[in-house]
């Protein structure tokens, strides 16, 4: 009847309710995360020292690696607004 159904929504309710806090600190720290990968690859480029295409080729690809996740978080940033 009416009081199951009500028992049921108020449940779920409930569940949603635990589940807001949990989903804003996973999407807080993946941002963190991806920022923290992007700057990673930063550094990665700035301490490569090889001499040559080998060391032009190992700094594009942590460039190219560093933009990648620096994309990812400002999208999610702007999808989560």
């Amino acid at each position: 009847g009416i009081k199951v159904e009500y028992c049921k929504a108020y449940a779920r309710v409930k569940r949603w309710d635990e589940e807001v806090p949990l989903l804003r600190e996973e999407m807080r720290r993946t941002l963190v995360s991806l920022e923290a990968k992007g700057a990673r690859w930063e550094g990665i480029a700035k301490a490569e020292n090889r001499p040559g295409p080998l060391g032009e080729g190992a700094r594009a690809y942590a460039h190219s690696q560093a933009r990648v996740y620096r994309r990812l978080a400002a999208h999610f940033t702007e999808l989560w607004k």
